[in-house]
């Protein structure tokens, strides 16, 4: 992995020694068992609480190190050398750097059979049937359920915890598409049935326009286009009353942003229009950036629908009016008055308040296609980057200076390692998840906001309201590496719910998680989100290990085909796309990569159709032949090649140079220096960009990548999502899995020489080589591997 420290960590895990293991973990390497026992040590007692506001303050000098590699070790020093894990297990800290590269070598089906994969699945859904007719049974139609109560929750009594509430049974609209996405179609068509015929929005009642989009209105469109998609599993056919009612809402929603600055107030009410606290001198002109900012998708796929573009066109004024106002450091405040545009606070986070707002901005370029959301997302990453980010954690700044003014984290920051995998920065991704993952060890659950001073984990607030953070990088994670030590932390989590969090009349969030104290909350995202993401997770490790000797029974929902919500709702891609058909969305073709679909969001548009044109599929370009020279003779051979988007432009010129490979051999770390030679790389583990980054400095003057799949089709490297592909100066191309193996292979036997010119190969050019190989090798054909 990427580091930040002095060199000395570049190791790390936590080291767990326990008298007991199971027969699978004991056939596992040892790197591997420590590993595996990270996830049942939660080491009870060596964490304490913050109890008071000014324990909160604290003197920065002291608490953050400034030495390089520092900031690391002062996080990392306090995993808990010499203390007590659950079953009298030492556990021990060390590096958690070169833990995956260990861990992945291990096939996922080594350590789990498809029957045990499959019941861990089927387990989630067993926890989301007790939650769901628990909802049913005791609170429909009220908006949430109070689980110690066992009734519905209809009064608001929580100050702006309640805002979510609007008398339209919320956690059915916001958790029934997890029932689509877990193929319950039984229970699924029965609440389509209740949602048109019981919700209706005319109520005199004030909401948050934020948790109304993502929770509401998204939940109408995803479940518009399930229902749309999937109507042959239902006795009758859908008749757009999701969109009817998403329409209705929306609507109700547009009042809120009649503001000078286009900034819409923070909350409104549904039958009158007026928002709340329609003053200037009111608490309710202050709104979050995450609240302004996380509107688009629902807008813009509503405008989609229905072919009217003022809703998007009001969501996409107040995500400008945002960004106009960031500092010059690129940073955004927390929150902001939506009449003067001026800032309240001024710290600038990933967390609560702002950690949506990236999010959108990435997603809302997958989604429309529109690069000016590309750019604000770069422009916005790259400053988190630069001024938050402190080794593999993220410190909350002051927006003007970028200096830190927190070091307390929080459970919401959690989604950030699976934002870093859409983007490819898989190395940054696993590094933050980890460090979460050793902090939710310690209670089995990710507390709420927790910190580390002077070598010790302090909860700042020990409870837990069942988010789906944590699991949402795990699930994303595993979808780009398929490391088995993401389902080893997911089972431990289900685990957690069945035994700590489920209550009779459903499930229960954690007030203090030491003690298991609940407390009477269960938000609707436990459904769309929290569930959900465990489910695909375990679904996915399933598919994967299933073969023909199995009986494979994998739902495998098609993720790839949507873009996903901050509230976890399914989008179809090529929903945006529809132009006038606001009656009717059609299940269109799409395809995908199967490795990168998703870390490189470019490509993951391009997938869709757009009026039934095909666009996914990378632009026709032209094959550049790759040509290669062998010490050992005057042999002539090609192997076709696809170049890049980005890098020196080979069209109109020739290129030749020595080759050697990469170490690494994905090129995501600094390589070894190339010493002005080609430098041949395997795909994944990063970006295309990055790789040829990574080289270049090295002193590569050409790369050269083949695919981690057996191909015969060859795709153009893009370089849409990252903006420094304008310093790739070295040409860059791909080849498929067979000819990267064999030019590895004549590697082996002496130097080889490579050169680029724009003429396709011959059809008969696999075979030659392989011809030539055997040759050199003195081999019969066929047997090179």
């Amino acid at each position: 992995m990427t580091g930040h420290g002095n060199g000395k960590n570049d190791a790390a895990v936590l080291r767990c020694r326990n008298k007991i293991a199971s027969p699978a973990v004991v056939a596992a390497p040892y790197s591997f068992l420590l590993f595996t026992l990270l996830f049942t040590c939660f080491l009870p007692g060596r964490a304490r609480a913050i109890e008071t506001d000014a324990e909160v303050q604290f003197d920065l000098g002291s608490a953050l190190v400034e030495e390089e590699g520092g900031l690391e070790r002062a996080v990392g020093d306090w995993l808990w050398d010499g203390q007590k894990c659950a079953g009298d297990a030492e556990c021990y800290y060390l590096p958690f750097r070169n833990l995956t590269e260990n861990s992945r070598e291990r096939r996922l089906g080594e350590l789990f059979d498809a029957p045990s994969l499959g019941s861990l699945r089927e387990r989630v859904r067993s926890l989301y049937i007790h939650g769901w007719d628990s909802y049913m049974l005791h609170a429909f139609p009220a908006d949430e359920l109070c689980p110690l109560a066992c009734i519905g929750r209809t009064e608001k009594t929580r100050g702006t915890l309640d805002d979510i509430l609007g008398r339209y049974s919320l956690t059915l609209i916001d958790g029934m598409d997890t029932l689509a996405v877990m193929g319950n179609w039984s229970e699924y068509y029965r609440a389509l049935n209740l949602v048109s015929t019981t919700v209706s929005f005319d109520n005199d009642v004030v909401v948050s326009v934020f948790e109304a989009t993502i929770r509401v209105l998204g939940g109408l469109l995803s479940n518009h286009a399930q229902a749309t998609l999937h109507s042959s599993e239902f006795p009758e056919p859908h008749k757009n009353e999701f969109l009817i009612l998403a329409n209705d809402l929306g609507t109700r929603l547009l009042p809120a942003f009649n503001t000078t600055t286009g900034i819409p107030y923070p909350k409104v009410n549904l039958h009158t229009g007026i928002p709340y606290g329609n003053s200037e001198n009111t608490a309710e002109t202050v709104t979050t950036t995450a609240e302004a900012g996380t509107l688009l998708l629902e807008f813009g796929l509503l405008s989609a629908l229905t072919d009217n573009p003022t809703f998007r066109a009001v969501a996409d004024k107040s995500l400008s009016a945002m960004w106009t106002r960031r500092s010059k450091l690129d940073l955004l405040g927390t929150t902001i008055n939506i009449f003067s545009g001026k800032w309240g606070d001024v710290t600038s986070s990933i967390g609560p308040g702002m950690d949506s707002f990236y999010e959108y901005l990435i997603k809302c370029y997958i989604a429309f296609g529109d690069y000016k959301y590309l750019d604000m997302f770069w422009t916005a990453y790259d400053a988190v980057n630069t001024f938050l980010r402190k080794g593999a954690l993220y410190y909350s700044v002051h927006m003007a200076s970028g200096s830190v003014v927190s070091d307390v984290f929080t459970n919401m920051q959690m989604f950030w390692p699976a934002l870093q995998v859409l983007v490819g920065h898989l190395h940054q991704a696993e590094e933050m998840h980890h460090f979460h993952s050793a902090v939710t060890a310690h209670h089995g659950f990710p507390p709420e906001r927790f910190t580390v001073r002077n070598n010790e984990l302090f909860l700042v607030d020990p409870g837990y309201t069942l988010r789906p953070e944590f699991i949402e990088s795990a699930f994303t994670l595993f979808e780009a590496t398929g490391d088995p030590s993401l389902i080893l932390s997911a089972k431990a989590l289900l685990e957690h719910f069945e035994k700590t969090a489920r209550v009779p009349c459903g499930f229960a969030s954690l007030a203090d998680m030491r003690s298991k104290r609940h407390d009477d909350r269960l938000d609707s995202y436990f459904f769309s989100e929290t569930l959900k993401y465990l489910y695909m997770l375990f679904d996915s490790a399933y598919s994967s290990v299933c073969n023909e000797s199995v009986l494979c029974a994998a739902t495998l929902f098609p993720h790839n085909l949507y873009v996903f919500s901050t509230q976890a709702h399914p989008f179809p891609l090529s929903a945006f796309h529809v132009g006038n058909s606001s009656s009717k969305l059609s299940s269109r073709t799409i395809s995908h990569d199967p490795l990168f679909h998703f870390s490189c969001p470019a490509f993951q548009l391009a997938a869709g159709q757009l009026s039934g044109k095909q666009i996914g599929n990378p632009q026709p370009v032209e094959p550049l032949t790759l040509r290669l020279w062998a010490s050992t003779g005057t042999h002539n051979l090609s192997v076709n090649a696809a170049s890049a988007t980005f890098g020196q432009d080979l069209r109109n010129t020739t290129y030749s140079s020595l080759l050697s490979i990469s170490q690494p051999i994905d090129a995501c770390r600094l390589p070894i220096s190339f010493s002005k030679s080609a430098a041949i790389v395997q795909r994944g583990g990063c970006s295309f960009v990055e790789k040829a980054l990574n080289v270049q400095q090295s002193g590569a003057t050409a790369l050269i990548v083949y695919d981690q799949v057996d191909s015969p089709e060859l795709f153009t490297m893009t370089s849409a999502v990252d903006m420094n592909s304008a310093r790739v100066e070295i040409p860059a191309v791909l080849i498929s899995l067979k000819d990267g193996k064999l030019l590895t292979t004549l590697l082996t036997q002496g130097d080889v020489w490579v050169k680029f010119e724009n003429k396709r190969g011959d059809s008969q050019q696999p075979f030659a080589l392989l011809e030539f190989i055997s040759h050199l090798l003195g081999t019969p054909q066929g047997s090179i591997p």
